[in-house]
């Protein structure tokens, strides 16, 4: 353990941010460097780190296309750092690091990425988003859906872990009506409820299962507790109106946790009432993940 020279508190030995102060300790011998904007610390070891969202970044993709079983095998397989706990990263993590304004690196795609400390080797990335039986791949100029089955190489794997010093970061409010606060990294606060929910849904027909599973495995905000919210709670936020302009909803109808057998439940926005159905159907259904805040 050490003490801060900012605030004198007591933070672990290896810390790179004081989680007291925030202040950032750039005094690590494995340091390199970092870009023009002091946001990436990229090291020795061969991973890069995010100081404004402290997630650590392989510092360069796997250096070929690849279909998504591939991708599993080599997330699974990863242990750059001596670390063993690489993955895939969301659509929402990636697009953190998309800048408009950022002079792509000669031989780099034209991709437009806030670091050059990071090497990719195509425009395409996977992302672990899954919609039905369809992931999503990125290529910062737009999300396109492949089949999970498919044998066709599609995506380049770059991959990240949340950082020893990972701490979550509440966005920037952009938006307050007295309940709903909206902030700029995706996500909407319920303050009468304490629930923070998705800024918008799945946006795409998908079923029981998978909406379930895209709950579980959303990462907007950077936080990992999300879940597939309770009949109770789409109720609530029906009668708040966060679902008319303050979350996106791109179908009406959102699938509920609650299931018996083969049914489930979900929540009819267009007529704020419950209904029940076969945990298969995908019509118009949609997922719209929510986490506790308290």
């Amino acid at each position: 353990m050490k003490k801060c020279p900012f605030c004198a508190e007591v933070i672990q030995d290896e810390a790179i941010k004081c989680k007291h102060c925030l202040e950032f300790l750039l005094t690590s011998s494995k340091a390199k460097g970092t870009d023009a904007d002091g946001r990436f610390i990229a090291y020795s070891d061969g991973t890069v780190l995010d100081t404004k969202t402290n997630l650590m970044w392989a510092e360069t993709d796997n250096g070929e296309a690849v279909n998504w079983q591939a991708a599993i095998c080599y997330c699974t397989s990863y242990r750059g750092g001596g670390y063993s706990n690489w993955m895939i990263p969301s659509q929402y993590m990636l697009e953190g690091m998309y800048d408009e304004n950022h002079t792509p690196k000669r031989g780099q795609n034209a991709l437009y990425i806030s670091t050059s400390l990071i090497s990719f080797s195509g425009n395409c990335v996977w992302t672990n988003d899954l919609y039905e039986a369809s992931l999503a791949s990125l290529r910062y100029q737009g999300r396109r859906w492949t089949p999970e089955s498919t044998n066709n190489l599609v995506a380049r794997v770059l991959l990240v872990r949340f950082s020893e010093n990972y701490v979550f970061y509440p966005g920037k409010e952009t938006r307050k009506d007295g309940r709903f606060n909206t902030y700029d990294n995706g996500t909407v606060l319920d303050t009468k409820a304490n629930l923070m929910w998705a800024a918008r849904d799945n946006g795409r027909d998908i079923n029981w299962a998978d909406a379930k599973s895209y709950c579980e495995n959303y990462r907007g905000g950077y936080y990992r507790d999300w879940r597939m919210p309770t009949y109770d709670e789409l109720k609530a936020l029906y009668a708040g109106g966060g679902h008319k302009d303050i979350i996106k909803m791109s179908g009406w109808y959102v699938w509920a946790s609650t299931a018996h057998g083969s049914i489930a439940a979900y929540f009819r926005f267009k007529a704020g009432q419950m209904d029940w159905i076969s945990q298969s159907h995908t019509n118009g259904d949609r997922a719209l993940p929510v986490r506790n805040t308290k």
